[in-house]
């Protein structure tokens, strides 16, 4: 696979119109891990039995397997899954109806996020939350599909509450300013600046790199408090190192680099939650697997883990999961069948 291809999505679509996985003996493994349905299984399950393919030895070359629809009409390819046909033709040179795709699991979509109302409003004025930020939609495993209908439910009733909001605070504004008595806020230009560090990349990689080692598909304590205890050295050295930008560097200073401080500023808090969270979950659910403790345990831990910080430090709250009434209930239970006792896991 190209360098260039790495981190390319192929999406669940593609073993939804029967794409089938083979480890690099060609064998359809997901025979062995979930007979019933194959490469049709949730998503936490085929990754984990990809990954356990992967430690055990029958993986690709570049640590991952192979992905094959080449079994399927052409014709059939360009009509259900013409995006990938493409996508791989123009990234990897590779055509997907005669030759095979090779994959591995990575993340891709965090099921937890920021605690809203229900009309998506945090506990901050002014700040809305709609799609993947957004937590409490998708329990310990998201459906394929459904994170493109969360992000219009939830995005049409964060745009409009925010709309609202902003009328009102025009109205207030411009009261304020028929009103010689009272004064408007003037802007600040020390706003305007930005604070920094120069090699944030390097940050970037190390903690991808560590979240991936310490706290991806398969976790335990020991790995998990590793990954903690360098996060938290992480964040030491880059506030550090962490400087406000100079007037006379505005111009010149790559762009790149300022958002990429962001991003590590905002990443160390979040793999801090994530970290902190898969340690005091002693259980497995959904895409969190423990296998300290593979199995699910609705006893001590039918409950949502909420994170905040207190005096710059991050606690931990338990809290109940709210219990689902009526209809919807008896839905839940009849299609709600976790998958966590299985021999291989």
């Amino acid at each position: 696979m190209p360098e260039n291809a790495l981190g390319t999505l192929a999406t669940e679509a593609i073993r939804g119109e029967g794409g089938i996985l083979l480890n690099s003996k060609n064998e359809r493994f997901m025979r062995k891990y979930y007979p019933e349905r194959m490469e049709l299984g949730p998503r936490d399950v085929v990754a984990r039995a990809i990954y356990n393919e992967i430690v055990e030895g029958r993986g690709t070359e570049h640590r991952g397997v192979w992905l094959d629809v080449t079994h399927i009409a052409l014709e059939k390819i360009l009509d259900r899954l013409p995006t990938m046909y493409e996508q791989f033709k123009n990234i990897a040179g590779i055509d997907i109806s005669k030759e095979k795709m090779e994959v591995g699991p990575t993340a891709h979509y965090s099921m937890g996020g920021v605690a809203v109302d229900l009309k998506c409003r945090t506990k901050i004025k002014g700040l809305f939350v709609a799609g993947e930020v957004i937590s409490q939609i998708h329990g310990a495993n998201r459906l394929g599909g459904n994170s493109l209908l969360d992000t219009l439910i939830f995005g049409k009733i964060a745009g409009g509450e925010a709309s609202k909001l902003a009328k009102r605070f025009k109205e207030t504004q411009e009261k304020a300013l028929s009103i010689p008595s009272m004064s408007v806020v003037t802007h600040n230009e020390s706003e305007d600046r930005f604070s920094v560090i120069d090699e944030p990349i390097k940050f970037r990689n190390e903690i991808q790199e560590l979240m991936d080692s310490n706290a991806g598909i398969i976790r335990d304590a020991t790995n998990l408090q590793k990954g903690l205890e360098r996060i938290l050295e992480l964040k030491d050295i880059f506030y550090s190192q962490y400087r406000v930008l100079k007037k006379i560097e505005m111009d010149n200073f790559p762009i790149e680099k300022i958002v990429i401080t962001l991003e590590v500023k905002s990443s160390l808090v979040d793999c801090e939650a994530i970290i902190r969270s898969a340690l005091m979950r002693q259980e497995s659910r959904g895409a969190h697997f423990r296998s300290d403790f593979p199995k699910i345990d609705n006893e001590k831990w039918y409950v949502n883990i909420y994170c905040k910080i207190e005096d710059k430090d991050m606690v931990l709250l338990k809290q109940s999961v709210k219990e689902i009434k009526g209809t919807l209930k008896k839905i839940f239970l009849d299609y709600s069948k976790p998958k966590h006792s299985r021999e291989f896991e």
